[in-house]
């Protein structure tokens, strides 16, 4: 879960060597509505069969997140359901992940994990700027490094410490 700390909204998308790309779109906001349970929360997932379905199987996940709005005990959380749902409207699937990234993972060789990470948070946006040094010593960005290192491929070699 310490990929929420880069944004609320998500598409993971993972695939095995030889196999379909699965997607699944999560809003991890929607986790701050505490009457709901886990086991309330419907996470979309589908299988990409090629390139030419990406961008209407996107939509569906994100029509299909979109239910979870409309059930459980929204009645003291009514503007974060508000919010959430006037961001999925906006939600855009960017045309260079089709030309750029899924051309290449959907490959048959091709396999890993992947996040993408829709409006991410401002702190991480801050990390891709300026003089690395300086940031390091900046105490805003403390709280986002912090979140960024539970983010591990614990199957790696121990020596490695890989973030993504």
């Amino acid at each position: 879960m310490s990929v929420a700390y880069l944004g609320y909204r998500m598409l993971m998308l993972t695939k095995k060597k030889n196999g379909s790309c699965l997607p699944l779109f999560m809003d991890w906001r929607i986790l701050e509505n505490y009457n709901l349970y886990l086991d309330d929360v419907n996470i979309p997932m589908r299988e990409i069969p090629s390139v030419d379905t990406t961008k209407e199987i996107f939509k569906d996940l994100v029509n299909e997140f979109r239910q979870n709005l409309e059930s459980g005990n929204w009645n003291e959380h009514g503007s974060l359901s508000e919010k959430i749902s006037q961001d999925l409207n906006e939600l855009q699937f960017p045309d260079f992940l089709v030309d750029e990234i899924f051309l290449s993972f959907l490959l048959d060789e091709n396999h890993g994990t992947f996040f993408v990470i829709f409006d991410p948070n401002e702190q991480l946006l801050e990390l891709t700027q300026g003089d690395r040094i300086e940031l390091r010593e900046d105490p805003t960005t403390n709280y986002l490094r912090s979140s960024l290192s539970g983010i591990n491929n614990a199957f790696k070699d121990e020596r490695c410490i890989c973030l993504a």
